[in-house]
């Protein structure tokens, strides 16, 4: 609660300078392009066009069975997370143009349709280490004196991000006595309290989609590729 920023910009020092860095909670899986199998050489692309960071969308996954009644899936492998946890709902996203209509930044989602908060959805946290690189939370950069504007790559990824797991419903009252999370957890006393009046709570509705690949999200927007990115896909694979 105190500490959270200062231990990710801890992390964040131990690593070379020039080195990529990618900084995401552990409920977080990234996704790469359609026939790209090792982020070298997502890597590569970003050194030969000068990029320094890469701006990625979280994808909140469900699963179509009651927040309560959620099997425990401490042993699962990712395999088996995303065989249960096949589900997302962006129905409800709220994006907004950047860099001369460009790209987005998402916020809302299956939060924003069932408990009515508008959590960001994007992050800029996969980065290359500078000398002046500092976070000022798990989404965006400080911007001091001594910082510069970074170069933001021409696509966008995104990370499957199983929040709704089993943990996550008993984990809510905890959280909302600790006011450990973003802004004295106003979110988690959201959703504490939609799930409290209804123990046997869905996600699953009408809009809900089970995910399928990565060009899915491309072609509703979720996440771009430049033109350029695309010729550099056919490529390499």
């Amino acid at each position: 609660k105190l500490y959270k920023h200062s231990m990710k910009n801890f992390l964040i020092a131990s690593v070379p300078t020039g080195a990529w860095t990618f900084y995401a909670d552990n409920d977080e899986f990234l996704v790469l392009p359609e026939g790209v199998n090792d982020i070298k050489q997502v890597l590569e692309y970003l050194e030969q066009n000068g990029y320094d960071t890469v701006q990625f969308h979280l994808l909140d996954m469900f699963s179509d069975q009651a927040l309560h009644t959620l099997p425990d899936e401490t042993a699962w492998s990712s395999s088996d997370l995303e065989r249960f946890y096949r589900f997302f709902d962006i129905s409800t996203l709220k994006s907004i143009r950047v860099n001369d209509g460009a790209y987005s930044k998402h916020r809302g989602g299956v939060r924003m349709k069932h408990f009515g908060v508008t959590p960001l959805l994007t992050k800029s946290t996969f980065f290359k280490k500078t000398g002046e690189t500092n976070l000022r939370s798990s989404h965006t950069f400080l911007t001091t004196f001594k910082s510069r504007s970074r170069k933001v790559a021409d696509f966008s990824l995104f990370v499957k991000h199983y929040k709704f797991n089993s943990r996550y419903a008993p984990g809510l009252e905890r959280a909302i006595q600790e006011n450990s999370y973003y802004d004295n957890s106003r979110e988690c006393r959201a959703i504490f309290d939609t799930l409290k009046e209804e123990p046997s709570y869905t996600l699953d509705t009408e809009t809900t989609e089970a995910y399928q690949n990565c060009e899915q999200l491309r072609a509703c927007d979720f996440i771009t590729f430049s033109e350029t990115f695309q010729a550099y896909l056919q490529s390499v694979r």
